[in-house]
């Protein structure tokens, strides 16, 4: 385990890297929501002079000039989503990896500050404001359009966007709120390094909010909980030699079933072997599926994540030449 005292340590070093990135991110975030939304805004308030009017009886603009003023605002609303959505990723995974740091550093900073964020909806309501930015251009288009095709077919526009930007709202992990990291990934052959995975989803709702979603929503939530049967692997290191055909060397499983809840963490050691060359280890996790009375599905990447090991041969004792007097 790591220590918070020994500001020199590659895990501390590490820590101070990933909230440098989150800070970056959060600083990034603040300039594009501030200058992004103010832009948006104008342009509403410059919109407006869309609404009906005419000029000696001829209308002054066009059906399809509103409406191309109109889907350029709603093209422009959803740029700015995406480029915030792509700094929320970056400080996502930044985050992420200090929560597991943090575990090794009996630090709990990062952690604190995701269940706020998680329990005040903060990353909801960023997208709520987006979608009301939206509907805000479609009223506007109402007034200015009419009931028209046109107006139609910028509603539906409208709704498959919100659609979108509330289904990332919900940040349904790509990992399956599984992490899985290492202690080590340099050594010499004969030592040991260990596999941990770790539940990274929030803790789950009170049982009596459950109730009252009804099994639908309660069988979602109980996935939540990872387990691991006896026997059931969940991870296997293959050895890489040079010109050689990789060799399975271990797999990860259990000698009785394991539960883990939302923050819990499973550790295997592994030892390197002898070799006389240095050797590659990749380290091949599964990913946490849906779990059913009790039992999850590990199932295979569909890109295979690797972890590597380097594994130097291990170096020969030392000769003590000096002579006893």
């Amino acid at each position: 385990m790591g220590n918070v005292d020994d500001p020199t340590g590659p895990h501390f070093q590490e820590w101070v890297s990933t909230r440098a990135v989150i800070s970056a991110a959060d600083t990034n975030l603040d300039a594009i929501r501030k200058t992004g939304i103010t832009l948006i805004t104008a342009l509403l308030t410059a919109n407006a002079f869309l609404l009906p009017g005419s000029v000696s009886g001829v209308s002054a603009l066009s059906e399809s000039l509103k409406f191309g003023v109109l889907l350029a605002t709603l093209i422009l609303l959803g740029a700015v989503a995406v480029i915030d959505r792509n700094y929320q990723v970056l400080q996502q995974a930044a985050a992420t990896r200090a929560l597991i740091l943090e575990r090794e550093l009996d630090l709990e900073l990062t952690e604190v500050i995701s269940q706020r964020y998680t329990q005040n909806n903060v990353g909801l309501i960023f997208h709520l404001i987006y979608v009301v930015l939206g509907a805000a251009v479609i009223s506007l288009g109402y007034f200015v359009l009419g009931v028209t095709p046109l107006f139609g077919v910028l509603v539906v526009i409208w709704v498959a966007w919100s659609a979108l930007v509330l289904l990332i709202s919900v940040n349904i992990r790509s990992y399956g709120g599984a992490d899985w990291s290492l202690d080590k990934t340099c050594l010499n052959a004969g030592e040991v390094f260990h596999i941990m995975v770790t539940n990274l989803y929030p803790m789950p709702a009170p049982s009596s909010l459950l109730d009252h979603l009804g099994p639908f929503a309660r069988r979602y939530v109980n996935t939540h909980t990872f387990c691991i049967n006896p026997h059931e692997r969940v991870w296997e290191v293959l050895a890489h030699r040079s010109g050689v055909e990789p060799e399975l060397l271990e797999q990860g499983t259990v000698g009785k079933p394991v539960s883990l809840g939302p923050g819990d963490t499973y550790v295997w050691a592994v030892k390197t072997p002898a070799t006389s060359i240095p050797l590659i280890l990749h380290v091949h996790p599964k990913k946490p599926g849906r779990t059913t009375n009790g039992r999850t599905e590990w199932i295979d990447w569909p890109s295979p994540l690797q972890r590597k090991v380097k594994v130097d041969p291990k170096p020969p004792p030392s000769v003590d030449h000096s002579t006893a007097e």
